[in-house]
């Protein structure tokens, strides 16, 4: 903000000008949604293609069916997720307890 001012006390910006930067610059709530979702986005992204490279390379010592298991027992987790903290069924539109739990009832 000192160089705002020394700007304005040479000259160099107008007294409007000065005081709408001022009041535009002052305490407001920078919200940093969009980044931390954006760098979110990319670590899921860098993680399962370091996933995929890994056992691209690695096929013959690990084993296809060693693979298998693993995205099985995966599937398996979040299968008994969903199905511990679904809510009963309703006939009335029913609201995902959390953002983790996605589950659509018609």
């Amino acid at each position: 903000m000192n160089f705002l001012k020394s700007f304005f006390e040479e000259d160099c910006i107008s007294e409007d000008s000065f005081e709408k930067v001022k009041n535009m610059s002052g305490n407001t709530l920078f919200s940093l949604h969009w980044e931390i979702k954006t760098l979110l986005y990319l670590g899921v992204m860098l993680l399962s293609s370091g996933l995929g490279i890994l056992i691209y390379k690695n096929i013959d010592t690990i084993g296809h069916q060693v693979i298998l298991l693993i995205i099985a027992a995966i599937s398996a987790g979040c299968f008994f997720y969903c199905f511990k903290n679904k809510k009963p069924f309703s006939k009335e539109l029913v609201k995902s307890p959390n953002s983790f739990l996605i589950i659509f009832y018609s």
